[in-house]
């Protein structure tokens, strides 16, 4: 068991994956509730399974919406939404992540972290924060955020927030956020802390919906869907200075039909990546869908963010969903989404491109299949907004959502949802 300065739970140890996809020990959970964490000890089906499945628990009747972060040396993190109540439920109730120290291949005891008094909790991310796994999540009118087994605390209170994201860069927490998810006139919000408890605040834009952030050394960088007359577009506001001034400028082409989804951001040194998803034509998709996409744009900055060198299309031949950019330890850079042929197709997959200047190089490889290609909400094989991708210096990973294994009972069917970690192969 490991523990923070203060004596709180961080994690503890269990027996996973060795080789060749055998467990021999039952896991623990450490359940956060309140101020304290304690351990409940967990049946064999909640290590990690043969399949590569880390999320499985009695906690949860399904979990969606992953997110991973990892370290050079071989710390990986990945957090989740766990759901409760029926196989088809779709009501967050908790946050739950996961630790390895080897690179992805056996894995700490899963942990549950929940909303002050009794909020809900859904749309988590984590990163590593001065080296400690942490993890920033959405409650009904706040985004909470804490280290892995510790107290949340409050980043942001407002009403209507959305999906925040975080990450660190420069020994600051950064964590961009939408302020009202109701209203195209939404702003964009950015938090920094320099110890993960207290957050100083400032607006980044005053319209805009769907950010995401990413961070190197002093370099930010906050990308977010703005919504025009006209349609949508990519913003980027980039700075170099902690935050103290912002370079702003539109990523997207004129004539794209940008996608209602978050960009993709990677930061590394002064170069800038930004990706998203786009359509042929104008979207007419309700609502209540994940966007489905034609193709992906990635563009690149070799100076932080204040111009804009290459940019590259991603059209894979088939509809896409969920892009979102992988820096691997080479150096080079993949482009990883769900496809599949039509909405709801069964046999659809997860899929890696590799990314050069002149476009998308070779065929995409596969790295998860089957995957359900579903992209209604109210679908029982939805799998969330997102999924997550980060690399050690000895692999490049994916958390992703199983939904191979179909389930029936009295009332009615459905598919299990779990999260699953999935190599990503080079070329």
């Amino acid at each position: 068991m490991h523990t923070s300065a203060s004596g709180r739970v961080l994690y503890a140890s269990s027996v996973a994956l060795k080789d060749a996809g055998k467990f021999v020990a039952a896991a623990v959970v450490v359940l956060v509730v309140g101020q304290a964490a304690r351990i409940v000890p967990r049946p064999p089906s909640d290590a990690v399974t043969e399949d590569r499945i880390i999320s499985k628990s009695m906690e949860s009747s399904s979990e969606i919406e992953p997110h991973m972060a990892a370290t050079p040396k071989g710390d990986v993190a990945v957090a989740w939404m766990g759901m409760r109540g029926g196989k088809d439920g779709h009501e967050p109730t908790h946050i739950g992540a996961r630790v390895s120290h080897d690179h992805g291949q056996t894995w700490g005891a899963i942990v549950r972290m929940d909303s002050p008094n009794h909020d809900v909790a859904g749309d988590p991310t984590v990163t590593f924060f001065r080296g400690e796994p942490t993890v920033t999540w959405l409650g009904s009118d706040a985004v909470y955020s804490a280290r892995i087994g510790e107290t949340p605390v409050v980043v942001a209170l407002a009403p209507k927030l959305q999906r925040p994201v975080s990450t660190s860069g420069g020994d600051h927490l950064w964590v961009a956020y939408a302020l009202d998810s109701g209203s195209a006139k939404a702003g964009i919000g950015l938090a920094s802390s320099a110890d993960g408890r207290a957050f100083t605040k400032l607006n980044i834009a005053d319209v805009g919906v769907l950010p995401t952030v990413c961070a190197s050394g002093r370099t930010v960088v906050v990308a977010w869907i703005n919504v025009t007359t006209v349609g949508l577009e990519v913003m980027v506001a980039a700075s170099d200075d902690y935050a103290q001034r912002f370079t702003r400028f539109i990523a997207s082409g004129a004539n794209e039909h940008v996608a209602a989804e978050a960009p993709s951001c990677i930061v590394d040194g002064d170069d800038v990546w930004i990706g998203y998803g786009a359509s042929d034509a104008e979207s007419h998709e309700a609502g209540n869908k994940s966007p489905l996409m034609d193709f992906a744009v990635v563009t690149h900055s070799p100076d932080g963010g204040k111009t804009t060198r290459d940019r590259a299309n991603v059209r894979p031949g088939a509809k896409i969903m969920h892009p979102v950019l992988a820096l691997r330890p080479s150096g080079a850079l993949d482009l990883v989404y769900l496809t599949g042929g039509v909405d709801g197709d069964k046999t659809g997959r997860a899929a890696a491109h590799r990314v050069v200047a002149s476009g998308a190089a070779k065929l995409p490889r596969t790295i998860h299949e089957p995957v359900i290609f579903a992209s209604a909400m109210d679908d029982p094989a939805w799998a969330g907004d997102y999924f997550g991708v980060a690399s050690t210096d000895k692999a490049t990973l994916a958390a992703l959502v199983d939904t191979r294994l179909e389930i029936s009972d009295a009332g009615g069917s459905g598919v299990e949802r779990h999260i699953v970690i999935a190599p990503i192969p080079e070329e």
